[in-house]
């Protein structure tokens, strides 16, 4: 066998020995991506044989890194691992051959994985809207690509989870989504509502639908229209009107209106969207509630000093929302790589603004979760991937 994969291998097997699951295969994948595809050897019996005495994480981690030459999945597409061949049917180098062979696959996550890749063939998706498991069927549904007659005879299949999908692909005929529109399950009509291509007027009909959870699909529509987004803001519905405060196309006078409601779940919704001003994300920085404060933290637009202040919050949640916030100071990044919770630490980890030499102390850390946030940072040196080989603490840690 060619001594790269070898190699590679010999590698994976000192990070298990040496480190937890978790970080093992998120280090795994990140090194595994940095060596030649074109180096694996050609043996694929030599390849099966060896693949079945390594362990079942480092096989998943190589489905995912790797752009697979055909002797490699050929000696994975046989592996029992579900997990391996869900990955394969992921991978974004695999072929319409390949598919063609994981479209039979005997589980059906596997099928579903397949079914739902928008680069699959017309004739996969034509054989696995017939699948016997409705969310094989559903995920053909909700493919991209998948054409209007595919979606029409699926838009009349019993089980209303792949109707429902069906009604909100932008593939459908409006003939088949106006008819969806009226289906008796509300998880159907609540579908078509979220389907981009669904009538201006048919949203302001279903605004006044009975059921709470198709008026909340209207209120996330971003192509609602403005005036049927203010009715809804006054929802008796907190949920409904939190969808309102979380639509990037509510109107300013509304988010204003809704950044005072009594309900702290319709605040949090306006705190966590995209569009809502500086001077609101200020004031709602100052919340009492800490779901609220935490969603600023988390908001993009939040400005440096409300984060500076919510990076020092008692709540430690709301610290890890700033921690994770790439726009967050250098300075309180490095206070928050020194916090009590280790959830806080993982989170200033994994900010690709950490500096380089605050990520090569984290990587020493005792809690295993923060060596995976780690090793997962965007921004961490390969060579300091490579130094967590020689990491000393137990797995399992």
């Amino acid at each position: 066998m060619n001594t790269i994969i070898c190699d590679r291998n010999a590698l994976l097997h000192a990070l298990w020995q040496i480190l937890d699951e978790a970080t093992c295969v998120v280090v795994a994948t990140r090194l595994l991506g940095h060596e030649r595809d074109d180096q694996i050897s050609n043996d694929g019996q030599s390849l099966i044989e060896y693949l079945c005495q390594i362990d079942d994480e480092m096989r998943e981690a190589m489905t995912v890194a790797l752009r697979l030459p055909s002797p490699l999945f050929e000696a994975l597409i046989q592996d029992e691992n579900v997990n391996v061949r869900y990955n394969l049917a992921k991978n974004p180098g695999t072929t319409s051959t390949m598919f063609q062979r994981l479209a039979e696959d005997e589980d059906y996550v596997v099928r579903a994985a397949v079914a739902s890749k928008p680069n699959v063939s017309l004739e996969i998706l034509h054989y696995l809207a017939r699948d016997k498991n409705f969310s094989v069927r559903a995920a053909v549904a909700s493919n991209p690509n998948t054409p209007a007659e595919i979606l029409e005879r699926l838009a009349e299949d019993k089980d209303y989870a792949v109707r429902a999908a069906a009604a909100a692909n932008p593939n459908i005929s409006l003939e088949i989504l106006q008819r969806l529109i009226k289906d008796k399950v509300r998880y159907v009509r609540a579908g078509a509502i979220n389907n981009p291509n669904t009538p201006p007027e048919v949203l302001r009909q279903m605004a006044e639908d009975e059921k709470w959870k198709v008026r909340a699909a209207v209120a996330r529509n971003a192509k609602t229209p403005l005036n049927v987004l203010q009715h809804l803001a006054e929802d008796e519905n907190i949920w409904v009107r939190a969808e309102v405060g979380r639509n990037t196309s509510t109107p300013l006078k509304t988010l204003q209106h809704l950044a005072k409601d009594e309900h702290h779940e319709v605040r949090a919704a306006v705190a966590s969207n995209p569009n809502t001003p500086t001077e609101i994300l200020q004031a709602l920085a100052k919340d009492e509630h800490e779901e609220v404060r935490a969603a600023v933290a988390g908001n993009p637009n939040t400005p440096t000093e409300s984060l500076q202040r919510l990076a020092k919050d008692k709540r430690w949640y709301v610290r890890a929302a700033a921690a994770g916030n790439p726009n967050t100071p250098t300075e309180s990044l490095q206070r928050l790589a020194e916090d009590k919770r280790w959830y806080v630490r993982a989170a200033a980890a994994g900010n690709p603004n950490m500096p380089s030499e605050v990520l090569h102390r984290l990587a020493k850390d005792k809690t295993r979760y923060m060596r995976a946030a780690v090793a997962g940072n965007p921004s961490m040196p390969f060579k300091t991937l490579q130094r967590l080989v020689g990491d000393k603490y137990e797995r399992g840690a």
